[in-house]
């Protein structure tokens, strides 16, 4: 039942627009005979259409997936010594100080290369909240990011 309102309400917004003619078994269609709208819209919100109010587009057809951004990964430099290589997918971080399983994190995954660093590293992670400001703490730290090709 409540389908049938919202397509009341719907055939009665398009009515109300003035340029819509009514086609076979109640659908309304424009009709060669309509004016053509030019200039501003004088359509006041309770006269728009339902779908007026959408601010993002629908979803791709389930046959036309949209492919996952790229993998972004970096190997992390003090001078001339690798001492990280991170990847922006949440997974294992793997330590060289630390024996045990690899810690799993939420916004990246990664393997130190530098026992001295991974306390320094560590601080930087817990106060970053995204892969971004992780990098960009360790950038303004003064270490060196090296982009890995995916």
């Amino acid at each position: 039942m409540k389908c049938i309102a919202l397509v009341g309400a719907i055939v009665a917004a398009l009515g109300a627009l003035g340029t819509w003619g009514c086609g076979e078994r109640g659908h309304r269609v424009q009709t060669p005979a309509d004016p053509v709208p030019t200039g501003p819209s004088t359509v006041t919100p309770s006269q728009a259409p339902p779908h007026a109010a959408m601010t993002e587009p629908p979803p791709p057809p389930a046959d036309h997936p949209v492919p996952p951004a790229a993998e972004r990964r970096f190997r992390v430099f003090d001078g001339s010594t690798l001492i990280l290589e991170l990847s922006d997918r949440p997974g294992p971080i793997r330590s060289t100080a630390h024996g045990g399983a690899p810690a799993r994190h939420r916004f990246l995954s990664g393997s130190a290369r530098s026992a001295a660093h991974e306390d320094r590293l560590r601080t930087l992670l817990v106060a970053a909240s995204t892969f971004d400001e992780f990098v960009a703490s360790l950038s303004r730290a003064g270490f060196r990011l090296e982009p890995v090709a995916p």
